[in-house]
């Protein structure tokens, strides 16, 4: 399966991902909807040229995609959810990222995005060789040409060999999911059709009773004799129909049973609610650990405050033993309407007994579109037994002060000492030319039992196995140990870019705390 390059629309000597000089702005007025999209109006305006007009679309899943009629462009969901209105005003900027909305441009050429030395092979920890697979695709059959998105990772029975989850075309309407068991390589496996890795991979559908029209899988758990959890969610067609709350777009699920997903009752669909009680029209589950996962829900298209996307999307805990959920409560100076705050929970861990850590993202747009305050990952405690939620703690890319760039928690992982390890993903909103950064990032506990400010940020430098460019713009999804999986974006001699997912084996853990 050829990872897809995505070149310039027709007539246009700048890319989606402007290498050129010039400027960009989107006007993010809704022109059209349709099932699980939203088309938004961009206009590029190059150096001695006229504004043209191009539509894009959004998808409505985990991992979001602006897309334009020659492919796709890879941004997370939760960069989608903290997109804003832009200035109408274009402003010409010789040689630096430019952010309107939810869609990102770099102006400049490809060295000055790459001249800031990031990551490498020079982690703290143990001392082994980091290596690079990109991509590592699933085929579902032969010639299968759908991009792969890892989306979950844990360990699995033997030291080297995992449990992955995601889907194929996880930001269209009709994704198929997939998990894979076995060891991270290189090898073409001639039985499932050439796909990566040398174990076993199983295709993934939620129940046709559902009504699905396909499947994303986003994060397992592995169970005693050989039994899994799995959590995601489903897309459904409406036929053209507005969501609704009796109506929804795109629902959550959780599963336990067999790893190849076939175990009979083990589905549950999950309808998130918000803070206000209504049942969310995008309801994702992301996360799931000790019996408990973690997700996100909004009444996008319903609330009327931002058009399509809903700013105020509700998190909330559900046990996979009975269903319930629980609204993860924050500060109440984060929950002040009027700054139209959000948050996302996207990784939960299980320390211990009734110990839980949720890690996940928070910002806020402020009203009438004047301004936006948005950046930070954050952690929070949470006691199953008691119900309260401690140690709330944001934190910004390289411990910055300044929200120049939006920061997020994709995962967790916690090691034998105690300390986190948290895949995070950080767009840009500054000159400095960054643009879209896969990172580690660990975090300590205080002395108080809380978490230490300072984290330590690990960025990686991302590479395609088969040419070697870096990438440049990268998530990072999920972690287990020394391994991170996510998704890049490659640009390519003709000024397009070439998207495929990557494991990489770091060092950044000494092989005793995994």
């Amino acid at each position: 399966m050829a990872p897809t390059a995505v070149s310039a629309p027709g007539g246009y000597r700048q890319p989606i991902v402007d290498y050129a000089q010039g400027c960009a702005h989107l006007k993010a007025g809704i022109t059209h909807r349709k099932v699980g999209a939203v088309l938004l109006s961009v206009w590029t305006a190059g150096v001695e040229r006229s504004p043209e007009r191009r539509t894009f679309s959004i998808s409505q899943n985990k991992n979001r995609s602006i897309v334009h009629d020659r492919g796709y462009l890879h941004v997370p969901e939760w960069f989608a959810l903290l997109s804003f209105p832009p200035s109408t005003a274009c402003r010409t900027y010789p040689a630096q990222p430019e952010f309107r909305g939810s869609f990102l441009l770099a102006a400049g050429p490809r060295q000055e995005l790459g001249k800031k030395k990031r990551g490498g092979a020079s982690f703290d920890g143990n001392k082994s060789k980091v290596t690079t697979i990109s991509p590592f695709e699933y085929n579902s059959k032969l010639g299968d040409s759908a991009i792969t998105y890892l989306q979950g990772i844990k360990g699995w029975d033997r030291p080297g060999t995992f449990l992955l989850v995601g889907a194929n075309n996880s930001p269209g309407p009709t994704p198929l999911g997939f998990a894979y068991v076995g060891p991270l390589n290189s090898v073409a496996n001639p039985a499932f059709n050439g796909s990566s890795g040398s174990g076993t991979w199983y295709p993934i559908s939620v129940p046709t009773t559902f009504g699905a029209a396909g499947t994303s899988v986003y994060g397992p758990d592995k169970l005693a004799a050989g039994l899994v959890n799995y959590v995601g969610a489903y897309t459904r067609d409406l036929g053209g129909a507005s969501p609704s709350s009796s109506n929804p777009s795109i629902v959550g699920f959780t599963y336990t049973g067999s790893v190849d997903g076939s175990t009979k009752g083990g589905y549950r669909k999950v309808q998130g609610r918000t803070y206000e009680g209504v049942d969310g029209t995008y309801t994702f589950v992301h996360s799931v650990d000790g019996g408990l996962a973690v997700g996100n829900t909004d009444l996008a298209a319903l609330d009327g405050r931002t058009g399509y996307f809903s700013l105020k999307s509700t998190p909330f805990i559900v046990s996979l033993a009975n269903g319930s959920q629980t609204p993860i409560r924050f500060a109440s100076n984060d929950m002040d309407d009027s700054d139209f705050i959000t948050h996302t929970a996207y990784g939960i861990w299980n320390n211990g007994n009734s110990s839980y850590t949720i890690a996940g993202g928070s910002g806020a747009v402020l009203e009438g579109g004047n301004g936006v305050t948005v950046g930070s990952g954050y952690l929070i405690d949470y006691d199953s037994i008691t119900g309260q939620f401690a140690h709330y703690t944001e934190f910004n890319y390289q411990n910055r002060s300044s929200g120049d760039l939006v920061t997020h928690f994709e995962g967790i992982y916690r090691d034998v000492d105690g300390d986190y390890w948290l895949p995070a993903t950080s767009v840009a909103l500054n000159p400095q030319g960054d643009l879209a950064i896969a990172s580690v990032v660990k975090v300590e506990r205080s002395r108080s039992g809380g978490f230490q400010a300072r984290a330590e940020w690990r960025p990686l430098t991302v590479r395609e196995s088969a040419t070697g460019v870096e990438s440049v713009l990268s998530t990072g999804n999920s972690l287990f140990g020394n391994t991170i999986v996510g998704f890049a974006n490659y640009p390519t001699s003709s000024n397009g870019v070439t998207q495929a997912d990557f494991v990489i084996h770091g060092n950044w853990l000494p092989q005793s705390f995994l």
